[in-house]
């Protein structure tokens, strides 16, 4: 062979091996699927070999395995030479989810150089393509070497104080069958783990309104609509100024953390460095006890 094959077609095999499928990286490329198979037969064509078994779901035949061992190595090569090239002249883009970015991360004004950051909608998922560096709720499938645990997400169920005077304490299982759950997130885990910790009894959480963002629920609560679970870091504006207050005066932890995830090409990165340096710093500095001072470590941080 004297020459090398075809870019798009290295491209689209790379993005075949990692998802295990033609429909996947269809989506990901932003392709028709019949241009996938398009380009993996020419691929295979110009090699003279087969890459793929198409009956086991597309996983790599042996020669597919050796290629897509040096592709990888070859495009992350390439990115790390293109990163350190535009280095200087670009800035390190984090995306965060909403209720993180809109509730504290863009307050803050003391930002390392060569940061921007980006609210995003869309979950950050180790297959998004349009993304280097995110604050996400939870690991999910990232891995742990690419990723910085923030800081360990509390519960505390708030609502107006106008709401608690007309309902009474909560101090049973059975005084929640008569409050208004709002939950931030429709799998309900939120009010599930607090309800399986708090020392009133477990109670069913599958009622009341759901929400997609925790900045939604706090907004409803704060209309006195109803009680909702808090990550009691993110609801401590709330807090402070009164406008909410804890339902019940019990704070548990979700079981998930707050991660700082990254491409590994921008492991070595300074900015990406500097970062998580400062914001593990201001997120000390700004997390509220959660029983006594001295607690304040164990209970909040990873």
């Amino acid at each position: 062979m004297n020459r090398l094959p075809s870019l798009n077609a290295i491209k689209t095999f790379r993005k075949v091996a990692e998802l295990g499928g033609i429909s996947k990286a269809s989506v990901q490329l932003h392709v028709s699927q019949s241009a996938v198979s398009r380009f993996i037969s020419l691929l295979e064509s110009e090699l003279g070999v087969e890459l793929f078994h198409r009956k086991e779901g597309f996983a790599l035949t042996s020669a597919g395995q050796t290629l897509y061992e040096y592709v990888s190595r070859s495009f992350q090569i390439l990115e790390e030479g293109v990163l350190r090239i535009g280095s200087d002249q670009t800035k390190l883009s984090i995306k965060t989810n909403p209720s993180f970015a809109l509730r504290w991360l863009l307050h803050q004004k003391d930002l390392p150089a060569g940061i921007s950051i980006t609210p995003r909608w869309k979950s950050i998922a180790l297959n998004d393509d349009d993304f280097d560096v995110g604050i996400r709720w939870g690991l999910g499938d990232w891995p742990a070497k690419n990723a910085v645990c923030l800081y360990d997400e509390m519960l505390l169920p708030v609502c107006t104080q106008k709401y608690l005077e007309k309902y009474g304490l909560f101090q049973t299982a059975e005084d929640f069958k008569r409050a208004d759950l709002v939950h931030p997130d429709p799998t309900h885990h939120d009010w599930r783990a607090w309800a399986q910790q708090w020392s009133g009894g477990v109670f069913s959480v599958d009622r009341g309104l759901t929400f997609d963002t925790l900045d939604n629920a706090l907004q409803w609560a704060v209309a006195n609509h109803g009680i909702a679970i808090a990550d009691h870091f993110l609801a401590k504006y709330e807090l402070i100024s009164g406008t909410l207050v804890a339902a019940v005066p019990e704070i548990y932890p979700s079981g998930v953390s707050y991660y700082l995830v990254y491409r590994q090409k921008l492991s070595g990165d300074t900015r990406l460095q500097a970062f998580a340096e400062w914001i593990k710093s201001a997120l000390s500095l700004a997390m509220p006890p959660t029983a006594s001072s001295d607690q304040r470590q164990s209970n909040h941080f990873c």
